[in-house]
């Protein structure tokens, strides 16, 4: 599946680029982002929890290109396909504009089923960018995680 975004950021182009980069700054905004750690080769390790239950575990590498205002990726292993970028552009001074392209597919074939008729990466990938930029803003609160509730533990708390 490929997703294009192209979100605003009131900072300046240096300025967004150094803080998207630095993931641990504002991972605790986002909901579902499990692990996002970057290692010293470059190669980042993400898990994620998605809606309905689907998680997503994949490595990220950084792929060198000539245009030093975009980030390109791909993943190197894990359960989820990954490829993409990230462009920034300074629209004025102040004000960056962060285009994101990813086309990802999953080892699961009922999550690849799923996610086209129900577009479930698309709205992960929305609402994750709608909480960076008001972690951004400053108007983000932090994610509350809860432990997910099981029937058994019902059916004990109730007797």
């Amino acid at each position: 599946m490929m997703l294009h975004k192209i979100f605003h950021m009131n900072q300046s182009m240096n300025e967004t680029k150094r803080r998207l980069a630095d993931v641990s700054g504002y991972r605790h905004h986002l909901d579902g982002l499990e692990r996002a750690d970057r290692q010293e080769n470059g190669v980042s390790q993400w898990r994620l929890l998605l809606p309905l239950g689907f998680r997503a575990d994949f490595s990220l590498m950084t792929i060198e290109g000539e245009d030093p205002n975009t980030v390109m990726f791909k993943s190197d292993s894990g359960d989820f396909e990954v490829v993409g970028m990230v462009s920034f552009q300074e629209v004025k001074p102040g004000l960056t504009e962060v285009d994101i392209t990813v086309n990802y597919e999953s080892s699961s074939p009922m999550f690849n089923v799923l996610d086209r008729a129900l577009k479930i990466g698309d709205h992960f990938l929305v609402n994750q960018l709608r909480r960076v930029r008001a972690h951004f803003e400053g108007i983000a609160a932090p994610t509350h995680r809860t432990a997910p509730v099981y029937a058994h533990q019902l059916k004990h708390a109730a007797a």
